[in-house]
């Protein structure tokens, strides 16, 4: 083999773009490939099809002649034609809606087997001042509905009671939660979500972790939300709030 078909001993993708010029090389568009010295490789890509030839001893110590060169344009042809009849590959389509567990519609129940709750869900918009002082019924839990869903990316926020005038409410016990609790969020089509509590603390009413709360994030989290500290009979009530946070165990498929 001469010296030049070793320089001209290359690996063509895609004859469609090529075209042999008397020196035999090969004429691309700007762009079109990137040439590694170090394998001689020369990759070029149009959509799904593509293949590879081997430019043979004999196409590249191509110097002249009228026949040698259709022949070398014959054997590309042909390699056209077989590609030309592949079928496509398979591929999975980019744009498969991701898997997502949350049910439809709003939640209904919260259930917290460690303290023997279950309270039904309020929506609560935050909108009026009325909404501060939900749930309205002492035993039910409020869902803050401009946020997201309980599973959604995100942090869920809902607020209960610590007690009423005259009994223990339905976040009066979520003191006692620990780490790794269960917390089960129903839904009204009938579907569960499962959540285990990670941490607790209490802050002073000014100093709520509205960050924490109301972020953005991929995380699927739920945020409980109840009163504690002192209270005040000046009408500020509790000077503390209690926040329990806890994460989405991801349902078996």
């Amino acid at each position: 083999m001469t010296d030049g078909a070793r320089t001209h001993n290359r690996w063509i993708h895609n004859p469609e773009l090529y075209q042999l010029s008397y020196g035999h090389r090969v004429s691309l568009p700007a762009g079109a490939c990137s040439h590694d010295d170090s394998t001689g490789l020369i990759p070029l890509y149009t959509g799904a099809k593509s293949f590879a030839i081997m430019r043979s001893d004999f196409v590249g110590s191509l110097s002249g002649g009228f026949m040698k060169r259709r022949a070398a344009v014959l054997v590309i042809f042909v390699c056209s034609l077989t590609l030309a009849v592949m079928p496509e590959p398979v591929r999975a389509s980019s744009h498969a809606r991701p898997y997502d567990p949350v049910p439809a519609g709003w939640p209904r129940l919260v259930a917290i087997p460690r303290i023997h709750l279950r309270a039904a869900v309020e929506s609560l918009a935050l909108n009026r001042q009325a909404d501060f002082k939900a749930p309205y019924r002492w035993d039910d839990v409020a869902w803050y509905d401009r946020g997201p869903r309980p599973g959604d990316m995100g942090r869920a926020n809902m607020f209960g009671h610590l007690d009423s005038l005259c009994c223990p409410a339905a976040f009066y016990l979520l003191k006692d939660l620990q780490r790794g609790d269960q917390i089960d969020v129903a839904y009204r089509d009938g579907g569960v979500l499962h959540f285990r509590v990670q941490w607790q603390g209490t802050y002073w009413n000014a100093q709520l972790p509205t960050k924490l709360m109301f972020a953005t994030t991929r995380e699927r989290g739920l945020v409980l939300i109840t009163c504690t500290g002192v209270f005040h009979r000046d009408g500020t009530g509790y000077d503390h709030k209690r926040v329990v946070y806890a994460t989405m165990v991801w349902p078996r498929r």
